[in-house]
């Protein structure tokens, strides 16, 4: 393999790894601790952010989570949503598995939220959460 096209094949490496959390966006799940029949008391919703917004939430994570390691965020984004590797599936799962960030994300109004399920809005209009 010549240098150019290791050197290519390198940058598509970089550029995935620092738009794979943008792609993939976040999962968060909203339990009901008083609902313990239904069986599955949760609303799942997803986080997606913009691109422009993209390096703010990388640089956030990595301050909170990543300060002081060699791997970073982007690192481990391809991991985070990528069943066929569970080792790297779980140690991203576990590393980001922290409601501050969410937290961040909300209060900064970053991203725009989705439910799953239609119902799902209907319960969070009813609990007054936009």
């Amino acid at each position: 393999m010549d240098g150019k096209t290791l050197e290519k094949i390198l940058e598509i490496v970089d550029q995935y790894k620092n738009n794979a959390c943008l792609d993939y966006g976040w999962n968060l799940n909203l339990w009901d601790r008083e609902d313990l029949v239904s069986g599955y008391p949760f609303i799942n919703l997803k986080i997606f952010w913009s691109k422009e917004e993209n390096q703010k939430v990388i640089d956030k994570v990595n301050e909170v989570f990543f300060d002081d390691l060699d791997v970073k965020y982007e690192d481990l984004a391809i991991f985070i949503n990528n069943y066929n590797a569970v080792e790297c599936h779980n140690v991203a799962r576990s590393l980001l598995d922290n409601s501050y960030i969410a937290e961040w994300l909300l209060k900064n109004g970053i991203g725009n939220v989705y439910c799953h399920y239609d119902e799902d809005y209907e319960i969070l209009r009813m609990r007054a959460l936009k």
